[in-house]
């Protein structure tokens, strides 16, 4: 008892820890203990009672003198078989038995243990308030094999973060060449979920055919936005690895081992992200907040949503670029609000903030800028194709003549930028409403739906107009008379 307490003390401080963490790290270490000091003494009740009859043990072994790597497992039974032969009796003064807990995330640990025959690296869950061992992925210990050197960590933490990434991202965007690369063919994914009708903790598995053909299927196709990956390599011991990856969705831990040149993935568990939230998935919906955000303005200076509480906001996501010339009607709206700003006084007659968003870099939008007089001219042009023009050009210059009625002759002295035009150059925000798109009516180009959304003075979704071709828009006076019930 007393060695038991001082590794608990030299890995673990616990004053600083809340009491559910102190609670779960001794009972860890407890169900660690049993399943190790069980083997080594052949209680078999000792280590049936903390692993899962499901469990999957893994060893990556040399079958070759050219060091080829297979992988030998073993199941519930062949483990208490094992240890119920005496096959693992050791004294207990040999055992050197030390553990190490990595983490503790809701239901789910993982932990280190090295010994004098195995070391090994222990996925564990809790079931009915028991932490039970569910993954292994193990090597041989200190007397059967050269001493553990932890200083690989820093040789190798590179290539085994860029291997974790490379599954997420394969996941993510179902790029199934990227996930082969990573994943090896042996690949065993534990998934922890909650049922609703018992609200029990309930365990799926994923093997690598299941991982391969649903992401062959594109079934998986996550908006970058939504991804907030992070990647932490949580240990590293003699070729093998323990990564967390922390997503907008969940937590998955992975363990990996190094193959030639090569860190593969072979065993995962994957637990909910309690603060994930499911407006995260959803686009801004009338009725419902609109998502906070912070642009870089065009020019200079920064524009925060949240900052305008107090004020209503008349938010228009022009589409941009056709490939390689700008929407023309795009530059007119632009210029007739900046035009109706300086005669109207918009912003002071209705509390409003106006502004607009492209999802361009400040060096394209200053293109699109330098080019409005042009895009002006061409617009009066498309609104007057004279006698032999086309029978679609005649209905096409109807149309823009009823829905863009007055001429505006801006020169280059004329160009103005009163009306902040915000720069989403990663096009983070653009993304996350599910507006930025390379195709949209006919066009081919990195663009956004053309999309108005005017937000209450509580930051709150009162109007969206999500059009559907680029001639679909409100216009000013349909948004005033919105404006003026608000």
């Amino acid at each position: 008892m007393k060695k038991f307490i001082l590794l608990l003390w030299m890995f673990l401080p616990l004053a600083s820890l809340p009491a559910r963490t102190i609670e779960d790290s001794l009972e860890i270490r407890r169900a660690v203990l049993d399943y190790a000091e069980g083997f080594y003494s052949g209680d078999v009740v000792r280590m049936e009672r903390v692993i899962y009859p499901d469990i999957n043990q893994v060893k990556p072994g040399k079958v070759s003198q050219a060091g080829n790597i297979a992988l030998i497992y073993s199941t519930n039974s062949e483990l208490l078989e094992a240890a119920r032969s005496g096959a693992g009796k050791l004294e207990d003064g040999k055992r050197q038995i030390s553990i190490n807990i990595l983490s503790i995330y809701e239901n789910v640990a993982n932990a280190k243990l090295v010994s004098a025959k195995f070391n090994d690296y222990l996925q564990l869950v809790k079931i009915n308030n028991q932490w039970k061992i569910i993954n292994v992925l193990w090597t041989d210990g200190l007397d059967t094999r050269d001493k553990i050197n932890d200083s690989q960590l820093e040789q190798e933490k590179s290539a085994i973060k860029h291997t974790a990434e490379d599954y997420i991202h394969g996941i993510f965007t179902s790029d199934t060449k990227r996930l082969e690369s990573v994943v090896h063919p042996e690949y065993n994914k534990v998934t922890l979920t909650t049922a609703e009708d018992s609200e029990k903790t309930v365990f799926g598995k994923q093997k690598y055919s299941t991982l391969i053909e649903n992401s062959d299927a594109k079934l998986i196709m996550i908006d970058e936005p939504q991804w907030m990956i992070e990647v932490k390599v949580v240990d590293v011991m003699d070729g093998l690895a323990v990564v967390e990856i922390s997503t907008g969705f969940n937590y998955e831990y992975i363990q990996m081992f190094k193959t030639g040149e090569q860190w593969k993935i072979v065993n995962s568990i994957v637990a909910d992200n309690p603060k994930s939230s499911y407006y995260q998935y959803l686009p801004a919906i009338v009725g419902m907040p609109m998502p906070d955000f912070t642009f870089q303005v065009y020019g200079g200076g920064t524009f925060t949503l949240s900052e305008q509480k107090g004020k209503n906001v008349l938010l228009i996501f022009l589409r941009g670029s056709l490939g390689n010339i700008w929407c023309k009607i795009c530059q007119y709206w632009y210029a007739e609000f900046s035009e109706l700003e300086r005669l109207e006084d918009l912003r002071k007659k209705y509390n409003m903030e106006i502004v607009f968003v492209l999802p361009y870099n400040s060096k394209m939008i200053a293109d699109f800028f330098q080019t409005i007089p042009t895009g002006l001219e061409e617009m009066e042009k498309a609104k007057n194709p004279g006698q032999d023009a086309l029978l679609w050009q005649k209905e096409a210059a109807e149309v823009k003549k009823r829905m863009f009625p007055k001429k505006y002759e801006w020169t280059q002295k004329d160009i103005s930028t009163s009306l902040p035009m915000l720069v989403d150059s990663e096009r983070v925000v653009s993304k996350r409403l599910k507006l930025f798109t390379t195709h949209w009516d006919q066009i081919n180009s990195e663009q956004n739906i053309p999309t108005t959304y005017i937000i209450d003075k509580n930051g709150i979704v009162a109007f969206k107009y999500y059009s559907q071709t680029t001639y679909d828009r409100p216009d000013w006076n349909y948004i005033k008379s919105i404006l003026e019930k608000m």
